[in-house]
């Protein structure tokens, strides 16, 4: 569906131009050491170990001691790399927004040798908006990833304390937001890796977008423990244009607003939204004591009858505290689900493998 609506956009102009559209950019990455000539094809997403061992550059560290002899990976730069061909189709688009699902962990961004920008957080998305970079025909994006423990120990340098760090030789891990097992745990040993193990995407649109939702709780006045949920969608919306944004829930519309401007959001995207009493809804229960109901939330923008941008989820309602009470041993509590107490149980799940994955 997404190659037919940029087929489409081609034939039918500034139209069809106008629906958000996701193109995956996984493919077509090269990667190489930094100091180095040589370059490799790459997966992605992945990291640069699994790289190097398909290209037999490295030892299979799962067998013996191999692992031993790959830690200085850690040590190094990487760069990976690959073209992005920008067509007249594609420049129509009034944004085109570069997109990374996940960074591992300290890297650069260039596009065209122009910086986008820089990551240091392995567990969030980075995106970028591109268009004003692109020039027609190829395009050359380049990550260059930086040595988690280099860059990690002028983290703790600056911080000036050395924290808590397990079984981390080193001593950086705590001052890196990255996943804490890479560098050496009791269940497996230490492989700190580097590289775009989540997916990356162009995501490009014109005119309004929806980017998702926030919900918060308000207090109703006169009426103590009661509450109402605020429902906010955050929007991008361009100064010449006045789109109609729909919020449904299951099955109803509960929001219909016409006419929109960019004076109607907040500083931080949020826009107006629409107060709904959740003791209309069938609330989530936790296991064994009911069914974990989850509703429909969708969000969509129109433009001259035509849908440009729509997002959805599934949500749940439910109350939840922490309650206290006194006894002649101390001050115990309970975890209270909807008026009822639950008692919180579960396990401990190690990663099913060393590798990090999509």
């Amino acid at each position: 569906m997404k190659w037919l609506a940029v087929v489409g956009c081609w034939f039918s102009g500034a139209l069809v131009c106008a629906q958000e559209v996701h193109i995956p950019l996984n493919d077509g990455w090269r990667f190489c050491q930094v100091g180095k000539e040589q370059w490799y094809s790459a997966e992605v997403p992945g990291v640069v170990q699994t790289d190097l061992l398909r290209h037999g550059l490295i030892p299979d560290f799962y067998q013996g001691s191999n692992i031993d002899s790959v830690q200085w990976i850690e040590n190094e730069d990487w760069i990976y790399k690959r073209t992005i061909v920008a067509t007249d189709t594609l420049l129509r688009h009034g944004h085109l927004d570069l997109v990374f699902k996940g960074l591992d962990t300290f890297a650069e961004v260039y596009l065209n040798d122009s910086l986008l920008g820089k990551a240091d957080n392995m567990f969030r998305t980075w995106e970028w908006p591109i268009k004003g970079l692109l020039k027609p025909g190829a395009n050359e994006l380049k990550v260059i990833f930086r040595s988690p423990i280099k860059e990690g120990a002028k983290l703790r340098d600056a911080y000036g304390i050395q924290l808590p760090h397990d079984n981390d030789p080193t001593g950086v891990s705590p001052y890196i937001r990255k996943a804490a097992y890479q560098f050496g745990w009791d269940f497996c040993p230490r492989l700190v890796t580097s590289g775009i193990w989540q997916g990356v995407e162009l995501r490009a649109w014109s005119k309004a977008r929806v980017g998702g939702t926030d919900i918060r709780r308000v207090p109703v006045i006169g009426d103590p423990g009661r509450y109402k949920l605020w429902i906010m969608p955050s929007m991008t919306i361009d100064d010449d244009v006045r789109p109609r944004m729909l919020i449904a829930l299951d099955d109803s519309v509960i929001a219909d607003y016409v006419n929109l401007t960019e004076a109607h959001v907040k500083s931080d995207g949020a826009l107006m939204g629409v107060m709904i009493d959740p003791e209309d809804y069938e609330r989530w229960q936790p296991r064994s004591f009911g069914l974990p109901v989850l509703h429909d939330l969708r969000i969509e923008v129109w433009l001259k009858n035509q849908l440009v941008s729509k997002w959805h989820d599934a949500v749940g309602f439910c109350d939840s505290k922490l309650e206290p009470y006194e006894t002649f041993e101390g001050q115990p509590f309970n975890f209270m689900i909807n008026d009822a107490s639950v008692f919180a149980r579960g396990s401990n799940m190690v990663p099913p493998s060393m590798f990090i994955g999509p």
